[in-house]
Order: structure tokens, then C-alpha cells, then sequence
């Protein structure tokens, strides 16, 4: 390993930052007021990684109809830009790694498929002023594994693919990553089962963030 790269994009979520507890809650919060059945951890788990929207589509019981759905995605939206920022944690030794890439000159930005609102303020509470460009579901740029996202942060930079690496937790970030023709590195402590991680041909894995500063360097893991 001797590339180094210019530029990292991470994702957020299951990635820089657990949020599922906050998550967790604020969808409870909003199926208990409906009388819906609430999820445990493990179940918001698998339902996260394509938007807000989706979130609450797979918590809510099937054949629910519209109306309903839009009235759930609308509370939660709300509930949870209120609430987003009280037991979510930066997981172990990202922040030392963001704060070593950053006084590398390494240009660095996030691309979630979270609402953008949260996204930035949920960036501004654990991890402020690291990152150059935070871009999350702005309903204009359509959601990850569509590349725009990616295109608008290289275009901002004036870089080209081979020159930047995609971070993330999911099979979704890493189709990202493929689709962007950008290489990646897979995490292995996110929200992904990794029997699916390990399937989908990541160019590099990862098990700490220690191991994301030494890939994206080009100094050769342990």
C-alpha cells in the first residue's frame, strides 16, 4: 500500500458517529403516539442507511396507508431535529483520526443520506469545524448510491476520483463508492451485517479508525 489520497468523503452515520440510540428513540416517541408498535435497537439497526423516509417506512406495520406514512415521516422529522444530539457518541478514535487528516491538508467532506438540517447539526455538535463540505438529504441532490452527491463534492474540490476515498459503514456507501468508480473502505464496527459487508468487495476494510489514517496515508496496516 503507497497511494495517498488528497481527499476523503465520509458517511455519517454507523460510520463517524453511533446515532441509532437517538434514532431509536425519536421513532418510539412517534409510533407510541400513533399506537404503533415501538423497535429495539437491533431492529432500528436494520432498518437504517437509505434516508429518513425509508427509516420510517420499514417501522411502521406493512399496508399502512400513505397518509399515514407521511404524517409519521413528518413527526419524526421533527421529533428528531429536536432530539438528534443527546446519547449519539463519535465512535472510539474517529475524532483523533479527522483531526490528524485535517492537519495532513487532507481535504475532507460528508456525504449521508440524512436529513441535511441534522446532518449539520448533528456535525456541529460532536465534530465542528472538521470538515469542508457536509451534504446530506437536501431533497434537490438525489440520495446515496446516486453518485451526484459525490460528483458535487469532487467538482467543489476540482478533484478526480483516483485521488479521493469513500468511507462508510454499509453496502450502500460502497455501492457508492463503485458506482463513483472511487475506491473505499468498509467499516467493520457500523450498522452493516458483515457477512453483507464483507460481500460486496470494498477495495480496503477497516476495524479502527486508526486503520482509516494509515489507508488513506498509504502506510501499510498491521
Amino acid at each position: 500500500m503507497d497511494k495517498q489520497y488528497k481527499a476523503v468523503i465520509f458517511d455519517l452515520d454507523g460510520t463517524l458517529i453511533n446515532t441509532l440510540f437517538d434514532l431509536q428513540n425519536s421513532m418510539n416517541y412517534v409510533l407510541e403516539k400513533k399506537g404503533y408498535p415501538t423497535h429495539t435497537y437491533e431492529e432500528i439497526k436494520n432498518y437504517v442507511g437509505n434516508g429518513m423516509q425509508k427509516l420510517v417506512e420499514r417501522a411502521l406495520p406493512q399496508n399502512v396507508d400513505s397518509n399515514i406514512v407521511n404524517d409519521c415521516y413528518n413527526k419524526m422529522v421533527a421529533y428528531y431535529g429536536g432530539h438528534n444530539c443527546v446519547d449519539s457518541k463519535v465512535y472510539d478514535g474517529m475524532e483523533d483520526t479527522i483531526k490528524k487528516l485535517n492537519k495532513q491538508g487532507i481535504k475532507l467532506a460528508v456525504l449521508t443520506n440524512k436529513i441535511h438540517t441534522s446532518a449539520l447539526k448533528v456535525i456541529d455538535h460532536y465534530l465542528k469545524n472538521q470538515f469542508d463540505i457536509v451534504q446530506g438529504d437536501d431533497g434537490i441532490i438525489p440520495l446515496k448510491p446516486n453518485i451526484d452527491g459525490v460528483e458535487m463534492i469532487l467538482n467543489k474540490w476540482n478533484l478526480k476520483t483516483e485521488e479521493v476515498i469513500f468511507v462508510g459503514d454499509s453496502c450502500v456507501d460502497i455501492k457508492t463508492a463503485q458506482n463513483a468508480n472511487m475506491d473505499c473502505i468498509a467499516l467493520e464496527w457500523g450498522y452493516c451485517d458483515k457477512n453483507k459487508l464483507y460481500g460486496q468487495n470494498a477495495t480496503y476494510y477497516a476495524n479502527s479508525a486508526e486503520d482509516v489514517f494509515k489507508i488513506v496515508m498509504g502506510e501499510k496496516l498491521n
